[in-house]
């Protein structure tokens, strides 16, 4: 399976990669979809596991954090 965008995913699909994002970056649910909806980011979706690349995930932590200073 190819890596799809997120905005392309169902959306349990799109449920599920909010919930991984949100364990990984400890982040508020609503600020990782919004940003997650913003970048629209490839991701792979192989069972309950959600892939992405390294510099992906990267930029979409530094974009979580970003919108968490500006929200405070």
């Amino acid at each position: 399976m190819l890596f799809i965008r997120y905005n392309q995913l169902p959306e349990n699909q799109k449920k599920l990669v909010d919930h991984k994002i949100t364990m990984r970056t400890k982040a508020p649910p609503e600020i990782v979809h919004n940003v997650l909806t913003q970048i629209n980011p490839p991701v792979k979706i192989n069972g309950k596991d959600v892939i992405t690349m390294y510099h992906i995930l990267d930029s979409i932590q530094q974009k979580i954090k970003e919108e968490e200073k500006s929200n405070e």
